[in-house]
């Protein structure tokens, strides 16, 4: 088998934005900024394989053009045996495939030689020299069909900063960090991924509690936003729908219409614990931040999961019971702690803050830059067009709701409180044994990552269809997954239901996701902006956004 990687999952961008994005996103980090290794300087790799000109010829396919429009929310849909032939220009080294489904295995050949590629996620890298050497001729064939987004050649050389390349979930999480929906991540807990994954060394696994169903962008925008925080673990994503409320009794109402009881919330996270084992457990603040019921909904559900996990009579997908070491809530109020180090500049990102980081990934979900965030994470509506308008440039700058704060939620029986009250980790031992800033990762087995959860990466402007975003209530019909037809291919479908699996395996009855991929044309003119920004803890800060808080989910 080839060695191969498989990427994460995707999101849609909402109707309302498609115009803002669209005359923005050529300036925004499309796909996956490197955080560089400890003591790296930020940049492309030195000898990095290029992006190469290659012809495609698409065999099978209804709608082929769809694979070459550059556009993450379409796709060329390939019958069983479907194939690909690429002719390039110069010798290949890796050959990039972005999907809307993941097809399954599939083979990859040039002339007399063939290897199996996984096919288990939406994107997914194909170390093709690797495995045939010299040549510019390569037939890919897809025996269940294909979804096909996009397909990027490169020549030889060292794996490129926008190929990313992905590592399982964690066997263990020292942190498990639960994001309501893509993006929270980057804003409530700004800091807290580039600072422990990068600089402290702690693996960190991060978890949605609520999907985008079927906004293939989002999905993208997930990965992209994870891989530049430095995130090197592909999350779990529930198949919970986003909806919009605005207190914690319509939330659970709405995750009802949806068939979504509390007890299957509860059960979903108290898995995740037992599952990861975390040390500690980040949620949302009690109050939902801004006042978002799914915040509310997702920690309340979170303090239910951590005494459900530990009960041994509950059965969970037979992982044995488990009671999570130390449980912070943003914003609480008793055994509150204020983080430190996520202002301080670190060799572990190219001398940047961790806090900005977070504000480059935040940059990655261009399809949510129409809510006032932009203000509360910058300073303003325009760090491209007046960045000298940009005034935030510290985390603890922000005063309403602050990314610094947590309290202590609960304690295992056993764990001490914290003293110093600045760190997650005080009194926590990593399970690595370690602590300093460790280097990216390898590129994975020969034959890719094996079984692994699904997440995403790389985002360009789609014009894929999206629900209607003034719509008040979601339904059990809004939740849809794939329907496989009579090929083998899955297609979208309005009645299956859409569900990830926690437990490690590819999903079932909906998308899995990857990584995206970058161009060196978007890396010149991130390098121009953060020039003129003028400011090296604004790294990359590259787009003028119109946003609103109060919207239809986040």
């Amino acid at each position: 088998m080839i060695r191969s990687t498989s990427g994460i999952k995707p999101p849609r961008l909402r109707a309302a934005s498609l115009f803002c994005a669209a005359v923005t996103v050529v300036m925004l980090c499309l796909s996956g900024y490197a955080v560089p290794a400890a003591g790296a300087a930020a940049g492309p790799v030195p000898g990095a394989a290029e992006k190469i000109a290659a012809s495609l010829e698409l065999s099978g396919f209804t709608d082929p053009a769809r694979a070459k429009d550059g556009k993450t929310g379409t796709f060329a849909t390939g019958k069983a045996g479907a194939t690909v032939t690429v002719e390039a220009g110069a010798d290949i080294g890796y050959i990039y495939l972005l999907y809307a489904y993941a097809p399954g295995p599939w083979t990859v050949s040039s002339g007399s030689s063939s290897a199996q590629a996984d096919g288990l996620y939406l994107h997914e890298c194909v170390f093709f020299a690797e495995k045939f050497g010299a040549s510019k001729t390569a037939v890919l064939t897809f025996p269940s069909g294909v979804y096909l987004t996009a397909v990027e050649v490169y020549g030889t050389g060292a794996l490129p900063d926008g190929v990313q390349v992905w590592e399982p979930p964690c066997e263990k999480a020292d942190i498990l960090l639960l994001s309501t929906h893509s993006d929270d991540e980057h804003l409530y807990f700004a800091g807290i991924l580039p600072y422990y994954a990068r600089v402290r060394g702690a693996a960190v696994q991060v978890a949605y509690f609520t999907e985008h169903i079927k906004d293939y962008v989002r999905w993208h925008e997930r990965l992209n936003g994870l891989w530049t925080a430095g995130v090197r673990h592909y999350p779990v994503v529930s198949g919970f729908p986003d909806a919009l409320s605005y207190d914690l009794a319509t939330a659970y109402s709405k995750f009802a219409k949806a068939g979504y009881s509390k007890d299957d919330l509860t059960s979903w996270t108290a898995e995740l614990y037992r599952r990861f084992r975390p040390q500690v457990v980040l949620v949302h603040d009690l109050a939902g931040e801004y006042g978002h019921g799914q915040h509310m909904a997702s920690s309340d559900t979170a303090i239910r999961a951590a005494e459900m996990a530990k009960d041994p009579s509950k059965i969970l997908s037979g992982y044995p019971a488990y009671d999570v070491p130390k449980l912070y809530v943003h914003l609480y109020g008793k055994e509150q702690i204020v983080l430190a180090g996520i202002d301080d500049p670190s060799p572990s990102l190219g001398g940047v803050t961790p806090f900005a980081v977070s504000q480059k990934a935040y940059l990655c979900h261009e399809s949510q830059f129409y809510s006032d965030l932009l203000v509360w994470m910058y300073g303003t509506k325009k760090p491209v067009s007046n960045p000298p308008s940009v005034t935030i440039t510290k985390a603890s700058q922000i005063k309403d709701y602050s990314p610094l704060r947590f309290g202590l939620y609960r304690r295992a029986d056993g764990v001490p409180g914290d003293v110093a009250k600045n760190d997650f980790l005080e009194n926590i031992t990593l399970y690595s044994g370690g602590g300093s800033a460790i280097t990216d990762p390898s590129p994975g087995s020969l034959t890719g990552t094996g079984t692994q959860d699904p997440v995403t990466s790389d985002v360009t402007i789609s014009d894929v269809t999206t629900p209607d975003d003034t719509a008040s209530d979601i339904t059990g019909s809004d939740v849809t997954g794939p329907e496989v037809t009579a090929s083998g291919v899955t297609t979208p479908d309005a009645t299956a239901p859409y569900t990830t699996d926690p437990g490690g395996t590819a999903e079932t009855g909906g998308p899995s996701g990857g990584p995206g991929s970058g161009g060196d044309l978007k890396e010149k003119i991130l390098t121009a902006v953060a020039i003129a920004a003028g400011s090296a803890a604004l790294i990359g800060i590259s787009l003028p956004v119109i946003l609103s808080l109060r919207k239809k989910g986040r």
